[in-house]
């Protein structure tokens, strides 16, 4: 319909003569009365000063949505890659100077609501009149904007933000105007007290609708993929809408049975979990399961301030404000009515609530079994059950005793050479983005350079660091997973002290998970040339292996673990320098609302290629040392999701977790004297690699390619292993 006659020459054109009829009759009324008053003649000061008002409102409409559109940098729908255009997607940024894209908001919608001037301007001495021509002026608007969605020139989002802009322009002119005694009075003039009843109808209300969209929006999204579902679906929408509201007033009805002040603290941090919330999901797709609390918790600062923007800042403020306004506005004082009173309306509400999912108990029940995470979108509640769960259940990985299970590993050392093995535990790089996983961008330049062998899609552990680093580090991994056993028993490092190596962790990262008790822990040597204010570049542990070289004169043999910074997001641009960024323009929006999927894919794959130096960088200082047995691998701890299926970042739960979250590359390599030494075969290796390798074979990869003898060794997660040849034996 871009180019239909009747809607670019009619609705679109045509439509404009309107409010230009208006500001032209304005025009007129000034000018008749100038004139009269010039002459000495009666003046209608009523009608000269209101048409001034409307000129100046309309001409303020303008200038502020012309100004908007040509500054946030907004494409229209049929100018983006969605629907087949050239341009990103994306949400108005501010800006002092002019951007691309000049479609936020509807220009063609302030054609009408331009008009609301002509509301207030008659409000006053002509009130039904006034209401008429608000009706008039929001089906006028309305058409406008309809015409230009048709067109595919805005979303609804486009016209309804130039409604309220020019509301807002009109609404504050006429308070200037013709109201300004009462200003300060209207602002600081706040609604009275609210009874309990109604504060419990509100406060329901709000977080149906707004805390719990993202359930909703899941629901609806059903819809999209099979519109002969569409009726049914909508009715299980409408269903869960109505049940979510009952369920709030049951759980604020029993909350109000405590003490006043209680409560209202209690309301407060209900409202900003349920804000914390929808904000995690508006922003990256993520539900609030006990992993992803897991993972806050194990998050320190400097990770944690990588997600931090100011635009996330003020809609958590905004989504929040309605919540904690209808708090403040409650009654402190009680009426008296009996407990028995409260506690019937907690159960008439959990009876309306449960009777209405019943009654669509069968689609509602596969909805929850077929994506067991949208149970955790029941917004605030989500966040209290996750967190207590973690809390309750969960042991903290730095604090668990650890339990030994060998008490005697003993290490074979056979040769008189000193030994330096390297264990690289990778952050957050997936194989859908290494090129020697057959990514079609140069993302591993200098790996492809090597003699390596190359493992390319390895099943992790876990989607989380907080998971898969204990996990991968065990001798029971996640082929019989247990987190509590995995917590509890030694982990890795510490056997292979035990057995006779000198085990060094070096974590650039925020902790070892527990995986690095009874063994050496240093954070990597600060270095101008790849640290700044307390955050370092992985290039800096090159600096750990020259340190762990000169060990050797008195440590003979030794195992250096370097836990990397890796790819680690949302800040992906900060994980690489410049010799990195070829890939195009990178995304600085740690919440990547302003950001194209290519700018961050281009971002994440420039930290792979940094990577791929620090991985190539180390194996050829390794690779220099004739005279040590060296020897080097890598593997990453999880993955990521960069924007498939509306999903970012990591965490999501197992059983659902898309292969982008769980596969990940392997890289080993051995020097010469190595392999002769320890009787290494990288034939069997390759072999091996060609049949399905995850997290469970690197604890016992890594004893035997150490010659350590221990019960926890299993050779048939032994990748070094001629496991066709044992079973012919």
């Amino acid at each position: 319909m871009k180019n239909n006659f009747f809607f670019n020459t009619v609705l679109y054109k045509s439509s404009k003569i309107i409010p230009v009829a208006v500001a032209l009759a304005s025009v007129y009324v000034l000018a008749k009365n100038l004139i009269a008053y010039r002459r000495g003649l009666p003046t209608d000061y009523f009608r000269t000063y209101r048409s001034l008002y409307v000129l100046i409102a309309m001409l303020a409409c303008v200038l502020v949505v012309w100004w908007l559109k040509a500054s946030t940098g907004v494409f229209c729908p049929w100018s983006v890659s969605y629907f087949s255009g050239e341009h990103a997607l994306r949400e108005p940024t501010w800006s002092w100077v002019f951007q691309d894209g000049h479609c936020w908001p509807s220009g063609h919608s302030g054609t009408g609501f331009c008009l609301f001037a002509l509301f207030f301007a008659l409000r006053d001495k002509y009130p039904q009149l006034a209401r008429k021509i608000l009706a008039a002026v929001l089906l006028f608007g309305a058409i406008c904007s309809l015409t230009r969605i048709a067109q595919g020139a805005h979303f609804l989002s486009h016209t309804l933000a130039t409604a309220l802009i020019d509301w807002i322009i009109c609404a504050a002119l006429y308070v200037l105007c013709f109201d300004r005694p009462n200003i300060l009075r209207r602002l600081f003039t706040l609604p009275g007290k609210i009874a309990f009843n109604h504060f419990l109808f509100l406060t329901a209300l709000f977080w149906t609708v707004c805390f719990n969209a993202p359930i909703v929006s899941s629901i609806l999204n059903g819809a999209s993929v099979n519109k002969d579902h569409l009726l049914p679906t909508l009715i299980l929408a409408l269903a869960v809408s109505v049940a979510v509201y009952f369920l709030s007033m049951t759980v604020i009805a029993l909350l109000g049975l405590l003490p006043r002040i209680i409560f209202k603290g209690l309301m407060v941090l209900l409202t900003l979990l349920g804000a914390t919330s929808l904000i995690v999901w508006l922003y990256y797709g993520i539900a609030m399961t006990p992993d992803m609390i897991r993972n806050f918790l194990a998050t320190d600062f400097r990770e944690a301030s990588g997600y931090w923007s100011p635009s996330l800042a003020i809609n958590f403020i905004f989504i929040t404000l309605p919540g904690l306004f209808l708090i403040n506005r409650l009654r402190s004082s009680r009426r008296p009515e009996s407990k028995l009173k409260r506690l019937g309306i907690c159960v008439v509400t959990l009876l309306c609530g449960v009777f209405v999912l019943f009654v669509q108990l069968q689609p509602f029940s596969a909805l929850m079994r077929g994506d067991k995470s949208l149970r955790y979108l029941f917004a605030p509640v989500n966040i209290v059950y996750s967190t207590s769960s973690t809390l309750l259940r969960d042991q903290n990985p730095e604090k668990v005793q650890k339990v030994i299970v060998d008490a005697s590993p003993k290490a074979i050392f056979t040769s008189d050479k000193p030994t330096l093995f390297v264990v690289l535990i990778g952050e957050t790089a997936r194989s859908a983005n290494w090129q020697l996983a057959s990514y079609e961008k140069p993302t591993n330049p200098e790996l492809s350079k090597l003699n390596i062998i190359n493992i390319p899609k390895v099943q992790a552990c876990g989607t989380s660091t907080d998971v898969s680093l204990p996990c991968m580090l065990s001798r029971v991994g996640r082929r019989d997973y247990d987190r509590k056993r995995i917590l509890s028993e030694e982990s890795l490092p510490s056997l292979l002290k035990r057995s006779g190596f000198s085990v060094t962790w070096v974590d650039n990262q925020s902790g070892c998970k527990g995986t690095c008790d009874g063994v050496r822990v240093t954070k990597p040597t600060l270095d101008p040339l790849y640290c700044q204010a307390g955050s370092c570049m992985d290039g800096v542990f090159n600096r750990s292996v020259d340190d762990a070289f000169n060990a050797l004169e008195t440590q003979r043999h030794a195992v250096l673990f370097l836990h990397m910074m890796g790819s680690h997001g949302p800040a992906y641009y900060k994980r690489s320098t410049e010799s990195e960024k070829v890939f195009g323009k990178e995304c600085t929006d740690p919440t990547f609302k302003s950001c194209s999927k290519e700018c961050i894919r281009a971002a994440y794959d420039s930290s792979i290629r940094y990577t791929d130096r620090v991985v190539a960088e180390l194996i050829r200082k390794l690779q220099n040392k004739t005279d040590i047995n060296t020897a080097l691998i890598y593997l990453s701890d999880h993955g990521e999701s960069l924007g498939e299926n509306g999903l970012y970042l990591h965490g999501a739960p197992y059983y659902i977790a898309p292969d982008e979250q769980k596969i990940v590359p392997m890289v080993m390599w051995f020097s010469e004297p190595f392999k002769k030494n320890y009787i290494i075969d990288t034939r069997v290796i390759e072999e091996n690699s060609h049949k399905p390798v995850t997290h469970d074979h690197l604890y016992h990869t890594i004893l035997g390619l150490l010659n350590v003898r221990s019960n926890t060794y299993d050779f048939q997660w032994d990748l070094s292993v001629n496991h066709a040849k044992l079973r012919a034996n």
